[in-house]
């Protein structure tokens, strides 16, 4: 007895559904070919475009000044290096001046 009276209410149940579906299809059909729609469409994605752009540009700027950061880091850190290879040879040459001197 429940068997058969669910019968009748699963097919109305698809046919409804079917309809539906039907129905948003052919919303979504018209929608999607509709001027207005795909010229906003065509708008976001133009705008979606251009800030990966900015932000890729942002993004390569960044590296640049970072790498221009480092190399100017580096470059500062290879004259100290050779500043203090400087004072200790000069160190040098004063204590052997000064030995000289103490001994003469």
């Amino acid at each position: 007895p429940g068997c058969a009276m669910s019968d009748p209410i699963n097919r109305v149940l698809r046919h409804s559904l079917e309809a539906w579906e039907g129905e948003v299809a052919a919303y979504w059909d018209t929608l999607i070919r509709s001027p207005e729609f795909l010229i906003r469409m065509g708008r976001q994605l133009t705008e979606s475009l251009q800030s990966y752009q900015r932000i890729n540009n942002a993004m390569r700027q960044a590296a640049l000044s970072t790498a221009t950061q480092h190399e100017h880091a580096a470059r500062e850190l290879y004259l100290l290096q050779r500043l203090e290879q400087q004072l200790s040879a000069l160190t040098e040459r004063i204590e052997r001046l000064e030995d000289t001197l103490a001994d003469g």
